[in-house]
């Protein structure tokens, strides 16, 4: 058997050793683990509109876009447009490249929409472009849906 002075000099060392161990395991974190970046939320989506409710013709003018993510790292665009009827809104791709967007065109009969693709920019304040084949600029601004509003809805109060 050891003497005591020995054995309190290996427990020491002992004891050394496995703090430095355990705090270097808290420092790196589980062997293997590597560290994941939180998610970064793009500054893309949001709703786009210049659309507005005319009291006295009791319908719809304008268009809007409401920009979403896809959760794969794309997006997809939900557009309606009225030039004084409401018709179906459609659901297309949306890429981008910078502030460069590009929706894809849709095919659908049922919506007024142009079926051509939409390129334009995009900012904090507004989406600005244009349909392939127009000379008109859209302006839309970034605000809530005119479906939002309860005071431009029929009967919504």
């Amino acid at each position: 058997m050891k003497p005591d002075h020995l054995l309190d000099r290996s427990t020491n060392r002992l004891h050394r050793w496995l703090i430095y161990v355990v705090a270097a395991t808290l420092s790196t974190g589980p062997v293997g683990a590597t560290a994941t970046p939180p998610a970064k939320l793009s500054p893309v989506p949001g709703m786009f509109t210049d659309m507005k409710y005319q009291q006295e013709f009791g319908d719809f003018v304008g268009m809007e876009i409401f920009i979403v993510p896809s959760g794969d790292g794309g997006h997809f665009a939900l557009v309606q447009c009225s030039d004084g009827k409401l018709t179906k809104p459609v659901l297309v791709q949306a890429s981008f490249k910078g502030i460069a967007v590009t929706l894809e065109p849709h095919r659908d009969p049922l919506s007024s929409c142009p079926k051509a693709a939409f390129r334009g920019t995009i900012s904090d304040a507004e989406l600005r472009g244009q349909f392939e084949g127009s000379s008109h600029v859209r302006r839309l601004k970034r605000k809530s849906s005119v479906w939002q509003l309860e005071d431009v809805l029929p009967g919504a109060k």
